[in-house]
């Protein structure tokens, strides 16, 4: 619910980007796949970490956005995104 909002207000600033939009999916997964907390706060820092990426990370998150059926993303991983 948290991630959902925050990729609202990222939606409705007008700012957001693949990666931003990332953010909030891996946040979702993290939750409700792997159990793993994870905070508002964390979401706005990811965002916050993508508002100026290079076309090549945007190629890079436009390839792996679908968090949820891509292989290779473990509850693991995203766990290091949110420890």
């Amino acid at each position: 619910m948290i991630a959902r909002a925050a990729l609202s207000i990222v939606l409705v600033s007008g700012c957001s980007n693949s990666c931003q939009l990332m953010c909030s999916t891996m946040a979702d997964v993290a939750k409700e796949k792997c159990d793993i907390r994870v905070s508002e706060s964390q979401i706005t820092s990811c965002v916050s970490a993508f508002e100026d990426t290079s076309d090549t990370q945007e190629d890079a998150c436009e390839t792996y956005a679908n968090v949820e059926n891509e292989k290779g993303w473990t509850c693991e991983i995203l766990e290091g995104y949110f420890d």
